[in-house]
């Protein structure tokens, strides 16, 4: 099994003594005894790693106790101000924009409550407690007959803190101008001399927030991505699912239409993610932007990457490097374990895919659902064994042709050949050879593209701009060589 799969979860969920030495094997008889995910030790070393046990504790002891925080802006320079770092609070800025609320709350006569809140599945309860004792303040509540629990602040002191937070870190999505709303509001609440004065405008703000709102246009306001944040967002918004027809592997992000920049920035982050190491533009083609009506009046924006080469290459590695706060990890790692099996030709078993139809119903599966619950003990070895098995493809080579053959089907996987050694030269365009390879993968090598992206520009014809001045473009052409005769 490739380093692709966290060695962090693989430690501390198997409780495993590995080294990156020994990362080439992961799953072995040992973890078959050990695969009962111990998703609570994960995410206690993953809380260590984002807040210093000495910031928690400080944190933790000031409780409600903790002095008010003023609003100016100007008194806050940097995470430390709040007793946090800024991993995390990058983090929360993300997870906030998919899964917090604010609401102002008339309770009686001229008297208005002002909440803070993240509602979320009971199964995630320990993620709202490390939230919570992070930051030092607010409430972790459950509500039983939604099968939820929320954290939420509401006291004044709390909502203080919370206004100066995203004052300082603002967030992306439309939520920021519920946020401004509420501020704003807050601020005339606590420094009105009467309340009675300023019933009417308690009532235009109510209304211009959450559903009650219509517009949802942000004037001068930048949108600031970071890996925090997107990994705040996805484990509030994503999804890591198996196709059930094609087992192919999906990763998409979810949001309403009243975020179209967002989902416009979010999508350029992710290309640029790949155009960092590579100049392979047909990788650009690979992450769609998709829109959704799901019903009259709410369209849903879903942001989708499903081509196998943009996952293993950039978007495992990328979450890979980060830490993960919530159980989505779980799905994330299954989700993998699945993409291993594939490159094994499990999906060309029956056994196979009864195996990786377990697995998509472990991945994202709740304690409510009511199908029954798989033993995680008999899946782990099923696992194991279905990666140390010989793989079911085979690399067989004739007249020169290399082709994948499946062996469980006794046939070729179609559409899948290529010379067993491609000669090339890389020709500018007056035809003066620039540089020559014996492989088609060494050229590949060279010019920091995929080996597939390669034999497209060979075989189509097309030009790459080899020069490392965007000012200046150099364009090139690969072609192949066939004792020093040249053709297309």
């Amino acid at each position: 099994v490739v380093n692709i799969i966290n060695l962090n979860f693989i430690k501390f969920i198997f409780g495993l003594n590995i080294t990156r030495k020994s990362s080439s094997c992961f799953f072995n008889r040992k973890i078959a005894s050990k695969f009962s995910v111990n998703l609570d030790l994960y995410l206690s070393h993953a809380y260590s790693k984002i807040v210093p046990q000495s910031e928690a504790n400080n944190s933790a002891s000031k409780g409600e106790k903790a002095s008010a925080i003023t609003l100016n802006e100007k008194n806050i320079k940097t995470p430390e101000s709040f007793g946090l770092n800024y991993e995390f609070i990058e983090w929360l800025r993300g997870f906030v924009d998919g899964e917090g609320t604010f609401v102002i709350s008339h309770t009686a006569g001229h008297y208005y409550s002002f909440i803070f809140q993240i509602w979320l599945h009971k199964d995630d309860h320990k993620v709202l407690n490390l939230i919570q004792n992070t930051l030092g303040f607010g409430q972790v509540l459950s509500n039983d007959s939604r099968n939820a629990i929320y954290f939420r602040v509401q006291d004044r002191i709390g909502i203080k803190k919370i206004i100066d937070i995203f004052s300082y870190y603002p967030l992306n999505s439309s939520k920021h101008l519920n946020f401004l709303v509420f501020k704003e509001a807050f601020e005339l609440y606590i420094n009105a001399k009467s309340k009675n004065d300023i019933g009417s405008e308690m009532k235009n703000f109510i209304n211009s927030m959450n559903k009650s709102r219509s517009d949802y246009t942000i004037n001068n306001h930048q949108i600031r991505i970071t890996p925090n944040w997107v990994l705040g967002f996805v484990e509030a918004e994503g999804s890591f699912y198996v196709a059930k027809r094609s087992y192919a592997l999906v990763f998409s992000i979810a949001q309403s239409s009243r975020d179209p920049a967002l989902m416009e920035e979010l999508k350029n982050y992710f290309t640029n993610l790949c155009l960092q190491s590579s100049s392979d533009n047909r990788k650009i083609e690979g992450i769609g932007l998709n829109i959704t009506k799901r019903s009259p009046n709410f369209d849903l924006f879903k942001l989708v990457i499903e081509q196998d080469q943009i996952l293993i290459d950039y978007i495992i590695p990328f979450f890979n490097k980060l830490t993960w706060l919530t159980k989505k990890k779980q799905s994330f790692e299954y989700w993998k374990i699945v993409l291993e099996l594939k490159k094994l030709g499990r999906n060309y078993e029956e056994k196979g895919l009864d195996l990786m139809n377990k697995i998509s119903l472990v991945m994202n599966r709740l304690s409510t659902d009511k199908t029954e619950a798989l033993d995680l003990d008999i899946l782990s070895k099923e696992i194991t064994s279905s990666l140390n098995a010989p793989s079911n493809l085979e690399i067989r080579e004739e007249n020169g042709v290399s082709r994948i053959f499946i062996k469980s089907l006794k046939k070729y996987k179609a559409g899948v050949s290529s010379k067993k050694k491609i000669p090339v030269v890389i020709q500018d365009e007056q035809g003066v050879i620039i540089k020559e390879f014996t492989t088609l993968k060494s050229c590949a090598d060279y010019l920091g593209v995929d080996p597939s992206w390669a034999k497209t520009l060979l075989v189509k014809g097309k030009a790459i701009n080899i020069s490392k001045n965007s000012e200046l473009p150099k364009l090139a052409y690969i072609k192949r060589m066939d004792e020093n005769k040249f053709f297309k």
